[in-house]
């Protein structure tokens, strides 16, 4: 049986921790190593870890300095061994039983496997549609899949719900630029590991339990700085790697969006108001990259309304089309969403 070795990198997630752990600890195959990396928790996580590593000689416990979750998940893929398999778990989502299993199994000596990601909202579980086995061979997966990190949603880009083979994912993370400081932290990792697997593995089967409504709808100060990073990065790699043209534009239309929800972002400060929110559009649509992106001559502006907004510099409208969108329960519209996807 292949060892594999599955990451969880914890910070103050008190409320959630248990439920995380005992998921991978109940796995049907028993040949894991879990790894927990404290980020410096102040809450009482680091406690609950120490406890389960007495009680389990299959958990490991890493105790750092806070220094977010990026710096976490590497010191915790540098603790896991050189050969076998690895995979991450977030601390506030949990495994299904067979998740490993299916995974094993699916990967059949492949460097890579991706599985579904189910959703959670309170005590209710949603299952991925399943879409069937299918294997790829790098230059297949390079022509038909990469373009999932670059705006078009076939793939999803997270860290999660993939089985890497340990030696793939170590040296992806030797190539990571520390660009990142929270948003797009799965999506600058996965931009690197991908294209180095020879052989990738893709199942039907729900491996993953992802709880929605968690840190990602706080307010995130370095969001927009983010996205920028990374979007001047998958620029980058366009030159590099020579990738069609159709791949700036998607990139470009999937930038304009992000600008808006970063606009959705500033009214999750608590002392947002009117005229901070003016002042963030006027300072998003000043940059040269949310310009260049909206200018794009082969984007057709008019079938997307917010690449249009942008291009127009229309930023009356761009703030009564955000609070217009602010304005809706984000709960019932993500009820209502799962509703029609998983009836």
């Amino acid at each position: 049986m292949e060892k594999v070795y599955i990451v969880v990198p914890v910070y103050n997630a008190k409320k959630y921790i248990k439920a995380a752990v005992k998921s991978i600890l109940k796995q049907s195959y028993t040949n894991i190593q879990l790894v927990l990396v404290d980020d410096g928790s102040t809450d009482g996580s680091g406690a609950i870890c120490d406890a389960f590593a007495k009680k389990d000689p299959r958990v490991q416990v890493i105790h750092k300095k806070n220094g977010g979750c990026v710096a976490a998940r590497k010191d915790g893929v540098a603790a896991c061994g050189d050969e076998g398999y690895i995979t991450y778990c977030d601390a506030d989502d949990t495994l299904p039983k067979d998740a490993i299993k299916l995974l094993i199994e699916g990967a059949d000596s492949c460097d890579l496997c991706v599985g579904r990601i189910g959703k959670v909202w309170r005590n209710f579980h949603f299952k991925a549609e399943n879409t069937g086995n299918y294997k790829l061979s790098h230059e297949e997966f390079m022509d038909k899949k990469y373009c999932s990190w670059f705006g078009i949603t076939d793939v999803p880009v997270s860290l999660f719900a993939k089985l890497y083979k340990a030696p793939v994912l170590k040296k992806a993370l030797t190539e990571v630029p520390d660009i990142i400081k929270f948003m797009g932290e799965d999506q600058v990792v996965t931009l690197h590991v991908m294209p180095l697997a020879k052989s990738l593995s893709f199942i039907g089967d729900t491996v993953y339990h992802y709880r929605p409504c968690g840190g990602t709808r706080k307010y995130v100060k370095t969001l927009f700085e983010d996205w920028r990073a990374l979007y001047l990065h998958r620029k980058e790699l366009i030159k590099e790697n020579n990738l069609p043209a159709w791949y700036q534009r998607t990139m470009d239309v999937e930038f304009c969006n992000m600008a808006f929800s970063c606009f959705a972002n500033y009214l999750r400060k608590p002392d947002a108001d009117d005229e901070g929110l003016r002042a963030e559009i006027k300072r998003i649509c000043a940059t040269n990259e949310v310009k260049s992106a909206a200018q794009n001559p082969d984007i057709e502006a008019e079938k997307f309304i917010r690449v249009q907004l942008l291009r127009e510099d229309a930023q009356d409208k761009i703030f009564e089309y955000v609070k217009k969108s602010a304005a809706q329960n984000p709960i019932k519209a993500l009820i209502k969403k799962l509703a029609v996807k998983y009836a």
